[in-house]
């Protein structure tokens, strides 16, 4: 299989994503394909210039995420989708929270100068929620998901800050996919990942 643009364009669904340089690697042949119609699934290519990795998410997750970032609007949503790795990609859930930024901006307006139209803070409850339902369940977090109200689907300055953590991943090998809703519907998104070289989500 070849990653041309006209299988690129029969596939919507998946998300390619510039990994890695690898200026020293040696030229590889053959695509690897890694590919599951029920869930996140992953193909990888290397060459000489770069490491390309695809994410599919399943129209079930999306749809439910929509759903969700439509009935916050004008707020932006917040949540993340689990997976359970033993039992692999047929384990995908989402887990919604809740925007605790304006109820933040009230106590704290230095700290938190933006209301929940433009940003996002998951609530700590839900954050002290989530830890025990994992270690119960066995779960991982795979992406964090929020909305951008009547903006696209980009990685913004503001998601980079909250991502990191003195440089690095808040959350080590987790991607980001970033939702698109304008006038109370969802209108496109992105999926984003670490970049170790550039130091960056992209």
């Amino acid at each position: 299989m070849n990653l041309d643009s006209a299988w690129l364009s029969q596939n919507p669904n998946l998300n390619l994503l510039i990994r890695t340089r690898r200026a020293s690697a040696k030229p590889s042949p053959y695509v690897l394909v890694e590919l599951n119609s029920q869930g996140i699934a992953g193909i990888l290519h290397q060459d000489w210039r770069f490491t390309i990795r695809l994410i599919r998410i399943p129209e079930t997750i999306l749809k439910n995420i929509f759903k969700q970032a439509e009935n916050e609007y004008p707020s932006e949503c917040c949540g993340v989708i689990l997976i359970s790795p033993a039992k692999g990609e047929t384990s995908l859930r989402v887990r919604p929270c809740r925007n605790a930024q304006n109820e933040y901006r009230r106590q704290d307006a230095k700290n938190f100068p933006r209301d929940s139209k433009t940003a996002y803070f998951i609530d700590p409850k839900d954050l002290l929620a989530l830890q025990k339902e994992i270690r119960q369940t066995d779960e991982v977090i795979k992406m964090v998901y929020h909305s951008h109200p009547d903006a696209e689907a980009y990685f913004s300055k503001e998601d980079q800050r909250l991502a990191l953590l003195d440089g690095e991943p808040v959350y080590p090998n987790v991607d980001y996919l970033v939702i698109s809703v304008k006038k109370g519907k969802a209108a496109g998104h992105q999926i984003f990942s670490w970049d170790a070289v550039k130091k960056a989500f992209v």
